[in-house]
């Protein structure tokens, strides 16, 4: 997996671009591999939640 693939699915994720399932599409990756690395990156995900960042509380409090 690029770094920089990886930032970029990050950051969309981040801004609510796109869910888990987009962001682990667009670098290649496992929905639970993507999960894995939002955390790695400090960013907070839903337990098993394929769902719009924009719809879990952890995700709006950032």
């Amino acid at each position: 997996m690029r770094a920089d693939a990886l930032r970029t699915a990050v950051t969309l994720y981040e801004t609510g671009t796109v869910d888990i399932a987009g962001a682990a599409r667009s670098v290649g990756v496992s929905p639970a591999r993507m999960r894995r690395c939002l955390r790695a990156n400090g960013v907070s995900v839903g337990t098993g939640d394929e769902s719009h960042p924009a719809s879990e509380p952890a995700a709006r409090a950032r």
